[in-house]
């Protein structure tokens, strides 16, 4: 099993490591960009030539289908789990309005940020938790009276695991 943190993401290289590179600064990465390094990684540096498998979820899917599309004979099988192909107009929707929530906090800074824009970032939590559960299961695995808590707890994750300027 390899697990492998995707460019601009992680501890290897990323927006918030970068010295020469910080932030904004940092170059624009595609998936393409993430698969190719896997790619390398996996061929150059552990010096496997074909893989069983290829999984991914979410970012991860998509990655998947890349490696589908740029080496479709390196893995004998490719498993994307809630990843698009393709964007649709609803996910470029869901993807503009945390970027917005994160751009109109004012400790964003056009990104070269001194203090993470927490409030931007709390928005940011409540899109995706809208976003990726159903109405029915979040009433059936919240209580009114635990809302709260499931708010709070959901936004301190976000705030502390998610950098504002990764991709």
């Amino acid at each position: 099993v390899i697990l492998a943190d995707a460019l601009g993401n992680g501890v290897s290289s990323a927006p918030s490591n970068s010295k020469q590179q910080p932030h904004m600064k940092f170059p624009a990465i595609a998936i393409r960009d993430m698969v190719n390094s896997q790619r390398q990684l996996v061929e150059k540096v552990l010096h496997i030539p074909h893989l069983r498998g290829v999984i991914g979820i979410s970012m991860g899917g998509m990655q998947t289908f890349q490696w589908i599309v740029a080496y479709p004979d390196f893995m004998d099988r490719a498993i994307p789990i809630v990843g698009s192909p393709k964007l649709t107009s609803y996910d470029l929707l869901l993807w503009q309005s945390g970027i917005h929530a994160i751009q109109a906090d004012v400790n964003w800074k056009n990104g070269d940020y001194t203090a993470p824009p927490e409030a931007g970032l709390r928005t940011l939590a409540d899109i995706e938790a809208l976003a990726i559960q159903t109405p029915s299961y979040r009433v059936r695995q919240t209580s009114p009276e635990d809302f709260k808590k499931f708010l709070d707890t959901s936004e301190r994750d976000t705030i502390h695991g998610f950098d504002a300027n990764k991709p």
